[in-house]
């Protein structure tokens, strides 16, 4: 079975996603989040979030030996990879 999609059809569930978890509380009103915690919020592992960010598809920033990733980072990466 194969499943498509037009970007009018996504952009809807895309936007009530990102609604829902700022609705959630999951994100609060801190700058950045580790890489676990980036994780939890984007409901994925730390270690998918590190190959985000190595990858390129994710910023982060990196402080003393791990990386912080910004609020607006997160959102950012799940509306364009929801």
């Amino acid at each position: 079975m194969k499943l498509t999609l037009e970007d009018s059809d996504i952009t809807p569930i895309v936007r009530e996603t990102v609604e829902a978890i700022l609705d959630s509380g999951l994100l609060d009103q801190r700058l950045s989040y580790s890489s676990i915690e980036a994780a939890r919020i984007l409901d994925t592992t730390s270690r998918a979030i590190d190959e985000a960010r190595r990858s390129g598809r994710l910023r982060g920033v990196k402080i003393g030996k791990s990386y912080s990733y910004p609020r607006t980072e997160l959102l950012r990466f799940l509306n364009e990879h929801a």
